[in-house]
Formats: structure tokens, sequence, C-alpha cells
């Protein structure tokens, strides 16, 4: 039946009657540190629009990047639950992810907490396939997710408020301000999440739930050439989930901002940011020790970036990054609490001249335990014809091991960062003013892969969870991993339809023992359909994920996860300027699947919610 909903929605878009949409390229910032156009770009770059949000309705960014090319996602259970993101094929820790440019994996286990992170309050999501070590350091492997958070217009004030409520007894509100001038501006968004949730393993029949409360505010002010930016946020909240007995934690997710923007003169800006960062999680019970274990990260960062104009054609980009890190935990009667300076130079130059674009950049990180690590990348496209675009890159990547990798569950201090080496081609094409294909092949090479092994070297149980006297954890460099794929995606714009689909074919591998890398699909695959009218949309989302290796978190046992297809869709109706009704059905055909093996996911879902917006 799947099989057919797929084909009906492509033959759909083929035999629609022809009129013309122009496809216009935005304009990104994490592909090389400044505004630039997508066209000028020699990476993969995926933007997720403001209005690709909204009309998704989704309750985590987990939602958001499902089903975006590259990107496998893995979820212990249900909402508030470990969001894992597997960006081509690589490690959940070898992408890095940003909250409006400030770095947000933890220096604990590397996993940035995205479940924690409400789509109402984000403008758009920018993500970067390939290592880009060269621009931002360490576990940019696999790439970069840039989270930007809501902004508002530039003049007048206004403000909004948004309530959805639905299975599970789920309900989120959202609301907010902002006012602006010629040379001020001042917004404040708030919201609110809670879910009863289900069980979030399949042994289970006990509901998980979770909140969340998160506040996102700033501050803008421009006197001549200079303009000063300040911005808070943060997200709170409790997580229950199931650790043999149902337990929950606290955690507290937090970025504060501060930037000057000077154009010292018409070739030369210079942008200077301080940061906090600060992922905490705290046990609310005792662990089978007595203790209660947490895990906390507060990362204070310094960034001067320097962009100069050398010529129309050539633009430079140099800064200096300066980081201090706290990091703490207890687990399992594991503790380490250890600090980290780190240091960093990166240079990057940008080309274009007529059909030809070409990037180079580098970066020497002095890492507080690793030492010195350059990382370097290049691209190069050329506009073959109007319609048609090449381009080619290669880069290098580096992850230092984690506080936890060294010291924590399965301590090992004498591991050595992993390295990888990446080689892309791609191809863009412009098959008429609606459509256009976008092609790319690639292949990582990682060594020193990180994974955690067990052992019996005493005979002794531990009393480790996992119910075996083979239970002495180690985390070991293996020799190397492999990671080859294809994608490829296609856009159709005919007003008043739209279609979009992509497809990935990947052979994620351990070189060392030949096997399949957990929790990543050889094939996967998306068709997304919208229909637009001038005071009502809908949309049909259906995606396919392929068979992955995984550890089955009921037997502990390798296991085979099976693939699935599951069917999504929405709907919003502009009731006037002012008002939005708007619902979605998660799970349309109530299919039966997992992220992870042995954890639940959502079945049928129907959520209702309201959107009012007043500006002036």
């Amino acid at each position: 039946m799947h099989k057919h909903i797929l084909g009906a929605l492509c033959a759909l878009s083929a035999g629609i009657a022809q009129a013309e949409t122009d496809l216009l390229a935005p304009v990104v910032v994490t592909a090389t540190r400044n505004a630039t156009p997508l066209e000028h770009i020699p990476a993969s770059v995926t933007v997720i629009d403001q209005e690709t949000i909204a009309e998704a309705q989704a309750n985590d960014i987990g939602e958001l990047l499902r089903g975006v090319a590259g990107i496998d996602l893995g979820r212990n259970g249900g909402p508030g639950q470990t969001t894992s993101v597997f960006l081509r094929g690589t490690e959940s820790d070898h992408t890095l992810v940003l909250i409006d440019g400030v770095t947000i994996n933890p220096g604990t286990l590397g996993n940035p907490a995205l479940q924690n992170i409400d789509p109402r309050m984000i403008e758009r999501i920018e993500i970067v396939r390939g290592p880009l070590s060269s621009l931002y350091g360490s576990s940019a492997i696999g790439g970069v997710i840039n989270i930007i958070t809501r902004t508002d217009p530039e003049q007048g004030s206004g403000s909004h408020f948004a309530a959805q409520g639905g299975n599970y007894n789920s309900l989120s509100l959202n609301t907010g301000a902002h006012w602006a001038d010629q040379s001020s501006n001042l917004a404040l968004n708030l919201s609110h999440q809670t879910s009863d949730g289900f069980p979030s393993k399949r042994d289970s029949s006990v509901d998980r739930g979770f909140r969340n409360d998160t506040l996102n505010a700033r501050f803008g002010h421009r006197s001549g050439n200079h303009e000063l930016q300040l911005q808070a946020f943060a997200a709170t909240g409790n997580s229950e989930y199931l650790s043999g007995t149902p337990v929950d934690q606290a955690f507290e997710n937090r970025v504060l901002r501060a930037g000057l923007t000077s154009q010292l003169s018409e070739a030369w800006q210079s942008r200077l940011t301080f940061s906090q960062m600060a992922d905490l999680i705290d046990q609310n019970q005792a662990n089978y020790l007595g203790d209660y274990d947490y895990a906390h990260t507060i990362r204070y960062s310094a960034d001067w970036q320097h962009d100069y104009r050398l010529s129309a054609n050539n633009r430079l980009v140099a800064g200096v990054t300066l980081d201090h890190e706290d990091i703490d935990a207890l687990s399992y009667g594991t503790a380490f609490d250890i600090r980290l300076d780190n240091q960093a130079f990166y240079l990057q130059d940008q080309y274009l001249n007529g059909a030809h674009t070409a990037n180079a950049a580098m970066r020497l990180t002095r890492h507080d335990s690793f030492g010195d690590h350059l990382t370097w990348n290049l691209g190069y496209a050329y506009q073959l014809s109007e319609a048609t675009r090449l381009r080619a890159s290669a880069g290098t990547a580096f992850r230092a091991p984690s506080a936890s990798d060294l010291f924590g569950y399965g301590a090992n201090p004498a591991l050595e960062p992993e390295q990888s080496h990446s080689i892309e081609i791609g191809l863009s094409h412009r098959l008429d003013q609606r459509s256009s294909l976008d092609l790319a092949i690639y292949r990582n090479r990682v060594r020193n892969l990180i994974t955690t092994n067990y052992y019996d070297l005493d005979g002794i149980d531990n009393g480790y969870p996992f119910g075996s006297l083979i239970d002495d954890p180690l985390n070991e460099n293996v020799a190397r991993a492999t990671i080859s794929g294809v994608e490829l995606a296609y856009h159709y714009a005919l007003a008043p339809w739209q279609f979009d689909a992509n497809a990935e074919w990947k052979q994620p591998k351990n070189d060392a023992d030949g096997g399949w890398l957990l929790r990543r699909a050889r094939v996967s695959g998306k068709a997304s359909l919208r229909y637009i009218q001038p005071s009502w949309d809908a949309g049909l989302d259906v995606q396919f994920v392929g068979k992955r290796a995984d550890i089955s978190a009921i037997t502990y046992l390798d296991t085979t996860t099976d693939a699935y297809t599951l069917v999504n869709s929405t709907a919003r109706w502009y009731a006037s300027r002012q008002l939005t009704v708007e619902g979605r059905i998660e799970n349309l055909f109530d299919a039966d699947y997992e992220l992870a093996s042995g954890y639940n996911t959502p079945g049928r879902s129907l959520y209702l919610g309201i959107r009012v917006e007043s500006a002036r």
C-alpha cells in the first residue's frame, strides 16, 4: 500500500500543468562563517526555513531532522528521550551542533540535547554535510547543524501566541513579543511543553513523560558602525525514562551570548563574541550504589573573527577562538572533575570569479589534552551552464575523546583522537524553471574510531547493568571505518503544488571487523507533497528507512532493526491574517517501527493547535 502511495505522489507531481516558479537559493552562514549565497558554496547544504518549520508542526528538533538527506535518527523512546543524529553515516558525536553559532555539544558524552529544543523557538536550521573542523574544530567529522533561533522584523512591534495539544496528554504553549526601531531591537519568546508520553521500552507498560520550559531573549543596538547583540537561551525541565526501574532526571541547557560587530572600514568587518554554554543533567534517584548521578558541562568561549575583502572577487576570513571547559560527572560510582583550556586559529579564503568559486580553509587547534591538530578544507565549484553546476571538495576533521571516553564508563586515558579524511563530488542541475536536481557522492574514512568493548578481566561480576560476568567495559580505538554514499534530491514547484524528494544509499562499515555501523540505514528516502492555497494548505510526507544494525535495549545482544515506512500529514487554515488553525497526524497508518532497537515510537497520533500573531 505504501508503495502505491509513493507512486501516486510522483505521478501527481509529474502530471501538474506547467507554470513558472523561480527556485531561489537562500543565503547561509554556517558553511563559511559569513553570509554566502548557497549557489556559491562548494558543499552539500540543506536549509530548513521558517515556513518549513511552521508547516511541520513538530514537537522537537528530531522530528524536523528526520528525513533530511544524509541524516539517520535514533531516539530512546518518546518525548524528551535521548535523541541521536548520525550525519552521513558517522557517529552520533561526530556532528557539531550550534545554537546561533555557539557549540552545544557537552564535554561528557558529546551528544547535544536536541530533544530539549522546542522548534517553535527556531527561525531556521542550516545543515552542512561533510567535515568542517577547519572552521569549527573538534567533532565536525560528519558535519555541522546550526540551529538559528527566532528573529523578528527589524521595524515595528508585535506579539504572538500558539497552543497545540494531542495524544499522550501532550500540550505545547508558545508566546512572545518584539519591538524594534531604527537603532534598537528587543525580543522575548517563551514556551512550555508537557507530555505524559508512553512506555519508552517495549518490555514496559510504564508511561514516561516530559516537561520543558524554554526562554529565548534578544537585545540589539546599533550605533554608527558598531552593533551590539545580547542573547539568552535556556531550556529547563524534567525527563522520565527507564533504567531497569522508572527514573527521571532534571536538565538545563543554556546559551548566553554577547557579540560586537564593527565595520572598521569599507572592506574590513570585525566580530567579537563571548559566550557561555551549559549542559546540566542531575539524576533524581540514587543508583544501585546509593549515589545520585550527574553530568555537568560549562564552557566559556571567546571568538574574534575578521572578514576582509582583498578584492571584489576575494574575501578573507581569519579568527581566533579560546575555550575553557569545566566538566564533572558521576555515573555508577565513576566520577571525574576536569578543566580544559583550548585555543585555535582559523583562516579561510573565498574566491568568486564568473563561473568559478573556490574555498580554502585551515585551522590549527591546540587541545589541552591532545596537542596540536591541523585540519583543512578545499572546495571548488564550476558553473558549467546557466542550469548546471559542478562541485568538488575534500577535507580533514578530528574529534578529541570526551571526558566520559577518558575517565567515565569504560575509561581509557590512552585513547587517541578520531581523525577523518573526506572527499565529495556533486552536481546541481535546474531541469526547468520549476524543478531542480542535486546529486552528491562522498567517501569518508575515519581512523581511530572509538568504540566500547566488554571483557571478563577478573571473572567477577562488577555490577554493571548488563547482567553478565563479561562486564568490564573498555573504550578502545579501532583501526578504521569507511563510509561511502550517494545522495539524490529533487524539487518541483508549480503553484499550488510543491513536491520534494530525496534518497540516500550508503555503506557505513567498520573496517576492523567488516560489520555495519549501528543505527545507520543503507537505504533511506523521503517524499513530501504540499498543496498551497491563499486560505489553507496541506501536506503529506512519506519516509522510508531500511534495515539497520543495532544492539537491543532489552537483551543487549546484536540485532537488526527492521525497515519501516512512515506517513505523516499536516493541514493549516488561515482563518484571518492573525489567526491560524492547524493540525497534524503523525504515523497516519499506525506503523510499528523502531528508531532504536527495544524502544517504542508513537502510534497514530493527532495534534491540533492555533497560532495568533499581531504586528504593527
